[in-house]
């Protein structure tokens, strides 16, 4: 299971996941951020013993009652907040497909305005003009409120934490992007039937959005027995495929 905040980079880790599980040519399910309780439960229910890949936002984790004891490994990863802000803030004029030019231009100015001189707004007040222009709804103050749930999530459920800014450099000699390979390792070798997978990564206490840590150690990133393919037997009623 893979469980993230908006713009930490959640989906890039999941889809990477997902293309080294299908070159296993094993049978697995995949779920793309349900949206209500159902799909798991069924899941759990009705196939207990069919393996599954899932992301699951954190905005949404407290209305879904996860099943989190149905998943061995728990990922997730963590970003500079401030850099969260920046990336949404990028994203507002995409959210609503249909926003007419006329609503979205006046954002867009403003932004090619900053790239000129940085100083000449902030990224407060480029929010609050996307809030103006109606470029669907963001409360900065959400960001801190839903850092804070996701540490006690970390801690609660033993998440393995990776970085992302280590995530999108590809640093070998760095331990994160190391564990990050292991984690699509583990999972492909599981899927093709070797139940241990690579060999463990030490284990380093996971670290939290402005570098500060767990409480805990993280446990090792070898994810176990998660998978799809188009030969799937049909899902249990109330399931969602992602989207391809």
């Amino acid at each position: 299971m893979i469980l993230g905040l908006a713009k930490t980079g959640s989906t890039g880790l999941y889809n990477n996941t997902k293309s080294a599980l299908a070159a296993t040519g094993r049978d697995y399910y995949c779920l793309f951020e349900p949206t209500r309780p159902d799909p798991l439960q069924n899941l759990c229910r009705y196939a207990p013993d069919m393996p599954v890949l899932t992301k699951v936002m954190i905005a949404r984790e407290p209305g879904l009652d996860v099943p989190y004891a149905h998943f061995s490994k728990r990922v997730t990863l963590v970003r500079d907040p401030r850099d969260m802000i920046v990336s949404f803030l990028l994203f507002r004029p995409f959210i609503r497909a249909d926003a007419p030019w006329q609503q979205v231009q006046p954002f867009v100015d403003a932004i090619r305005e900053k790239e000129a001189d940085p100083a000449s707004r902030s990224v407060q007040s480029l929010h609050a003009l996307a809030d103006t222009l109606g470029l669907a709804s963001y409360r900065l103050e959400r960001v801190a409120e839903y850092m804070r749930w996701q540490e006690e999530l970390i801690d609660r459920h033993d998440m393995f934490t990776v970085r992302y800014e280590d995530f999108i450099a590809g640093r070998p000699d760095d331990l994160d992007e190391q564990s990050i390979l292991r984690i699509c390792d583990g999972l492909a070798a599981a899927a093709a039937g070797d139940e241990h997978g690579p060999p463990a990564v030490p284990r380093e206490p996971a670290v939290h959005p402005g570098g500060a840590r767990a409480r805990r150690p993280s446990p090792a990133p070898v994810l176990v027995g998660q998978g799809e393919s188009a030969r799937s037997r049909p899902p249990p009623s109330g399931n969602q495929r992602d989207r391809r």
